[in-house]
């Protein structure tokens, strides 16, 4: 209510015609009053469409530039070059089962523990009469060694696929 009769006073004091300036601009009232009466809408729907056409044949010939490029074309060919020398090499090493014999032949088994239905406690807790038990070592290979000894396996089967390459 207090905007409509501020409204109305701005309307008696500047006149009916500024007041629709004072708030909206005479030069934005002016180019869309030329904008208007240059073309019609027919004619503007039409030059939205020119140029939305040609920021697409623009961008057709960007993509076109940039997946023709010779750089990208030599990565291409040495990227499918690395992997099929590498799958050669992984068909050489006898696939996964033959890795994972290779892997299982170089660390010993271990024993599985099972604590369901046997007479071994479980061990997320403990029962004593007595005084404190000394902890276990822990025979076996460490699981470090493990983590190692795979990632030499799979260094091993690298050199192997790098070779013919570099040659």
């Amino acid at each position: 209510m207090v905007a409509g009769e501020t409204e109305a006073i701005l309307a008696e004091q500047i006149g009916n015609d500024n007041y629709d300036d004072f708030l909206f601009g005479k030069r934005a009232r002016a180019r869309r009053a030329k904008r208007r009466s240059r073309l019609s809408v027919v004619q503007r729907k039409e030059e939205r469409k020119q140029r939305r056409f040609a920021r697409k044949t623009r961008r057709v010939e960007r993509r076109t530039e940039r997946q023709n490029s010779p750089t990208r074309i030599m990565r291409k060919e040495r990227r499918s070059a690395f992997f099929k020398d590498l799958g050669t090499a992984y068909r050489n090493a006898g696939r996964a089962t033959g890795i994972g014999a290779q892997i299982d032949a170089l660390t010993p088994q271990l024993e599985p523990n099972f604590s369901g239905g046997s007479n071994t406690l479980a061990s997320d807790y403990t029962l004593s009469v007595g005084g404190e038990q000394s902890p276990k070592e822990k025979s076996g290979i460490p699981k470090v060694a493990l983590i190692v000894g795979g990632v030499v396996v799979l260094g091993i089967i690298g050199v192997v696929a790098m070779k013919p390459r570099n040659q």
